[in-house]
């Protein structure tokens, strides 16, 4: 298993594949801007981490039911997104650990792991949105704060990820590397 995934790391460190994934990236992420609502764009992130029914509610009345149909007619792209920027960070994580040679070490294969172990997280929270505003937005406070959970812990993992590309560029500029072709 351990092989088949340094295999699929190594593919996605590829330069054209972080290139294609990151534009597809950028698109969704524009077109998914330019198809909600603003004021669905604006207070998702609050609805995101939420945590609270009445914060939630307050968030849901400012979206309006337009805003709530909006929502749901779009929420289909972040599901791509989630696999784009998942593909997207992972293959620059996978660049930046193969940079030293062609074995990924188990620190390098966890940090690359960050960005896909976020993407279940992202679809757990769209899930819940979707049926707690397909309800008519009857917000049950276990599934908001499952979702919010979701939420916090994609985010994380995600900042993570970030730390991680930060870390690995500046331990590449301060260590001697010998570049292997792929």
């Amino acid at each position: 298993m351990y092989q088949f995934l340094q295999y699929i790391y190594k593919k996605i460190s590829r330069l054209p594949i972080i290139l294609v994934s990151g534009l597809a990236m950028i698109g969704m992420f524009c077109t998914m801007q330019f198809s909600q609502l603003p004021q669905v764009s604006k207070y998702l992130p609050e609805l995101q981490l939420s945590f609270k029914v009445t914060r939630a509610l307050k968030i849901i009345a400012i979206w309006g039911s337009d805003g709530i149909e909006s929502y749901l007619q779009n929420i289909w792209m972040d599901f791509i997104y989630a696999a784009t920027y998942g593909l997207f960070l992972a293959g620059v994580l996978a660049f930046l650990a193969l940079r030293k040679g062609a074995i990924l070490t188990n620190t390098h294969f966890l940090l690359c792991s960050l960005p896909i172990l976020a993407i279940p997280f992202d679809y757990i929270e769209n899930s819940l949105h979707i049926i707690m505003l397909s309800a008519g937005w009857i917000p049950d406070a276990n599934l908001l704060l499952l979702a919010s959970i979701a939420s916090a812990t994609k985010w994380f993992l995600l900042a993570l990820s970030a730390l991680a590309i930060i870390y690995l560029i500046f331990n590449g500029l301060f260590t001697k590397q010998e570049y292997k072709s792929r």
